[in-house]
């Protein structure tokens, strides 16, 4: 449950936001808290899975959540296989391991958007707020 007291704040964007983790309850949990911002989702099990959704979906993406250590196509290569597909949407990595680790064994780029796991709502809104208000006017609402 997320807790009534958190101040939740979005960004209002047109287009959906894609989510994708391979551990369903973090999956549901993390769309839930993005909901409760005032964003859509598009959810993937997988990076294959994220691939075929943002090849699919009639409109621009707002961004994409990753998480980046996923069996079969990890979340970098998620990443670039959307971003082909999408154009330059934001994408912000979540893991459970540091930054350093990932930069390291992953090959991340230290200057990558990057969230670490477990983070918490206040968390996630201000990581996204701070994304989005990077993007291009023509995704902003007005």
């Amino acid at each position: 449950m997320l807790p009534d007291s958190e101040q939740l704040t979005g960004c209002p964007v047109q287009g959906a936001i894609l989510l994708v983790d391979d551990e369903p309850s973090l999956l549901r949990v993390t769309a839930r808290i993005i909901h409760r911002l005032g964003y859509s989702t598009l959810e993937a099990g997988s990076g294959d899975e994220a691939v075929r959704i943002a090849g699919g979906v009639g409109e621009p993406l707002a961004m994409m959540v990753t998480d980046v250590v996923m069996a079969g196509m990890d979340g970098m290569e998620a990443a670039e296989e959307v971003l082909k597909i999408q154009g330059e949407i934001p994408v912000l990595f979540v893991s459970g391991h540091d930054l350093e680790a990932l930069v390291r064994r992953h090959g991340l780029s230290p200057s990558a958007d990057f969230l670490q796991k477990p983070f918490t709502p206040a968390q996630l809104s201000s990581k996204l707020r701070e994304m989005l208000s990077r993007v291009e006017p023509a995704l902003v609402k007005e």
